[in-house]
């Protein structure tokens, strides 16, 4: 199944959208939820997140399906590489062909345990409490007094 969530300003989009699905026969599968405010009940629904950029900053959306265990496939861009990391697929802006195998490959690796994985490698790494860690960790060793 297909699920994307749209804002309420995408009218033209889900229209055209609606309407490839029922050309395709495959409007059953294809669910348009709209805007969501509480995504940690939406992740779940999701076999895989796909994003596609061709430039990013930091990708909140792929840390957030990741903390819900829903491993992720990105291009290479801006820091979408190192969120995902091992436990999802990144392949090169542009290269259609090579997003389309990493997508095959992350579904044929999606498990409980990569779920569990994707989750614990966000938390460990870009919760709010590992930022605290690590900035607190570099402010003692700016500070730090070097004794000879």
């Amino acid at each position: 199944d297909f699920r994307r969530l749209l804002e309420r300003d995408d009218i033209d989009v889900v229209a055209a959208l609606e309407q490839l699905a029922e050309t395709l026969g495959i409007a059953s599968r294809v669910h348009l939820v709209g805007g969501q405010t509480d995504t940690s009940t939406v992740y779940p629904a999701f076999d895989v997140l796909a994003l596609t950029s061709r430039r990013e900053g930091f990708p909140n959306v792929v840390a957030e399906a990741m903390s819900c265990g829903v491993p992720a496939i990105v291009t290479d861009s801006g820091a979408s590489a190192g969120i995902v990391a091992a436990f999802g697929e990144v392949a090169p802006v542009g290269a259609a062909e090579a997003f389309a195998d990493g997508l095959s490959r992350l579904l044929a690796r999606r498990s409980p345990a990569l779920a569990q994985d994707s989750r614990t490698h966000i938390i460990s790494n870009f919760s709010l409490g590992a930022a605290a860690s690590r900035t607190a960790a570099a402010l003692q060793s700016l500070f730090q007094v070097k004794t000879v």
